[in-house]
């Protein structure tokens, strides 16, 4: 089963997520972080905006063309430290979602 879903063309809600390590709330002072999802042949990839460096704590507000293809995906966030040294995380897991078809009413 899928962590989340969202809508085909949905923007909201934005993405949030509380970066982990085995020792808890990864601190991310001084670092950049992007979010990096795929279904087959479809990329998704974006800057994600840090919320709270010290607790971990990034939001994804979903680009315009994010969500315009069906699928499920596998996502990760990618932390850049200084000196351009990547984490990704969750690095036991992918996070999973599904876009789903826009059901019309």
């Amino acid at each position: 089963m899928a962590d989340f879903q969202i809508r085909k063309g949905d923007r909201l809600p934005t993405l949030t997520a509380t970066l982990l390590d085995a020792a808890g709330p990864i601190n991310l002072t001084g670092t950049t972080v992007a979010f990096k999802a795929k279904s087959g042949a479809t990329l998704i990839s974006g800057a994600a905006t840090i919320t709270d460096a010290v607790a971990g704590k990034v939001e994804y507000a979903w680009g315009a063309n994010d969500t315009s293809i069906v699928g499920a995906y596998l996502a990760k966030f990618e932390v850049t430290y200084p000196g351009s040294k990547l984490l990704s995380v969750p690095n036991t897991k992918d996070i999973s979602f599904d876009v789903l078809t826009d059901a019309t009413v």
